[in-house]
């Protein structure tokens, strides 16, 4: 093992770096595409026996989740395997079907996918949705999403920060890329839309900065999408680590991922005063658990909020709420 001592690591990786810089991903995974198709069909194909094991696995290591003095977990869904890769960041819904976005952002893998929200059927999904004008520009990934008129409106992130803030528009029915919308970079420094979110009753959209947040911005879905006003927050300090938002009957709230804590927050915003609140806690299990998007409808098992985590191994987990 003595030759190892003349070899000098550094010099190595960063040509190994370089080599990795020049390849270009989109075009690559472009290629493979087909590949990855076939993947996931033979895995559909898997003996149940497989999948039963990779759910006693995740159950095992993950720490149980639970309730709070503030709420009430109700239920949980796991998707695991190739369903989390097509769930780990945005979660919306139309009443009748969960929507959900999934990244593996150094692949620069994108995915949208549909399923039934009463029996977690997938109907639907999309991979590589994304145009891949979009991709070049730098984009690697879908943030969270939100559903209004029967399309998708969607944060693109950008997690080597060389891409303009962007809102892409999806078709709910197909899962197509149809629009994008870029933002200047002064409202999102670090060149990612984490989440946006659609007021139903107004038609107007919501979004901020990833972290340190002191303001929201509102648009109109129009085909400029106008910037309509700035607002500022009150009653906390700022909005941190925002991973997702929904509106229900005109509050918005919020998915924050309080970082090294298995206690995460669900905010909500009077977008009307900018006034905002901790709505209630959530138990993760543990404390890397990564709080993702958030919906809220109401179940029919009582709970009004569902909210995505990744479980940071093989699974996502949506789980669902009654705010005490």
């Amino acid at each position: 093992m003595d030759f190892l001592k003349n070899i000098d690591f550094g010099e190595l990786f960063g040509k190994l770096k370089d080599l990795l810089g020049k390849v270009d991903w989109g075009d690559l995974l472009k290629k493979i595409k087909p590949v990855l198709s076939k993947v996931g069909d033979f895995l559909k194909k898997t003996p149940s026996m497989f999948m039963a094991l990779v759910l006693f696995l995740t159950v095992a290591v993950d720490p149980a989740a639970g309730s709070t003095d503030t709420s009430l977990l109700v239920h949980e869904d796991i998707l695991t395997l190739l369903d989390a890769s097509y769930a780990g960041q945005g979660l919306t819904n139309d009443g009748k079907y969960y929507y959900t976005s999934g990244a593996i952002s150094f692949a620069k893998y994108t995915a949208l996918a549909k399923y039934e929200i009463d029996t977690m059927k997938q109907v639907k999904k999309k991979v590589f949705p994304v145009d891949w004008d979009l991709i070049k520009k730098g984009y690697d990934h879908i943030g969270g999403i939100s559903y209004y008129d029967g399309k998708l409106y969607a944060g693109m992130e950008s997690t080597d920060n060389k891409a303009l803030p962007c809102i892409a528009v999806f078709n709910a029915d197909s899962l197509e890329y149809e629009t994008s919308f870029e933002l200047p970079r002064t409202w999102f420094p670090d060149g990612s839309v984490a989440w946006v979110a659609v007021n139903p009753q107004t038609g107007l959209l919501y979004c901020c900065a990833w972290d340190h947040a002191q303001t929201l911005h509102e648009f109109k879905i129009d085909a400029t999408m106008a910037h309509v006003r700035e607002i500022d927050i009150t009653g906390l300090s700022e909005l941190d680590r925002i991973q997702g938002g929904e509106f229900y009957q005109g509050v918005l709230f919020l998915s924050a991922d309080r970082k090294d804590s298995k206690i995460k927050e669900v905010l909500a915003v009077d977008v009307e005063t900018g006034e905002a609140k901790v709505a209630f806690t959530r138990d993760c299990g543990k404390a890397d658990s990564e709080a993702e998007d958030i919906t809220v409808f109401q179940a029919k098992d009582g709970s009004l909020f569902h909210v995505a985590d990744y479980n940071k191994l093989l699974s996502v987990y949506i789980r669902s709420y009654i705010a005490l």
